[in-house]
């Protein structure tokens, strides 16, 4: 379980963060990386975060904001970058256990949409 304690992910610190993480993942065959305090990332944040989940071991990505839930699903990578709510979710399914209570991407309150008038697929 690694759990960044960051606000934001671009161009200023993707490299250093993917860094970090690569040597910490090094040995594991399955990590969940909770985005925790993660709010907002550009493209280069993007591409870390792919990198993170296609860089070999089995990565799970957990996060409690909306704000993240939106930006994936507004990259349309909610389907290739699985994003639970939970750690516990997350670990579930590194596990392989029913995920049948687990809830949808956007199971946010549209009060806390930061993008009410997207489009969606």
């Amino acid at each position: 379980m690694i759990t960044l304690e960051i606000q934001s992910l671009d161009a200023a610190n993707a490299s250093y963060v993917t860094e970090c993480l690569g040597k910490a993942m090094r040995a594991e065959a399955q990590t969940v990386v909770d985005l925790g305090a993660l709010r907002y990332f550009d493209v280069s944040g993007f591409a870390a975060i792919l990198k993170w989940v296609t860089g070999g071991s089995e990565v799970r990505l957990c996060s409690r904001s909306g704000t993240i839930h939106a930006l994936l699903e507004l990259l349309q990578a909610d389907t290739v970058v699985p994003l639970y709510q939970s750690r516990e979710e997350a670990m579930a399914s590194l596990r392989g256990l029913d995920l049948s209570q687990r809830r949808s991407v956007d199971t946010y309150s549209r009060k806390e949409d930061p993008l009410p008038g997207r489009r969606t697929a």
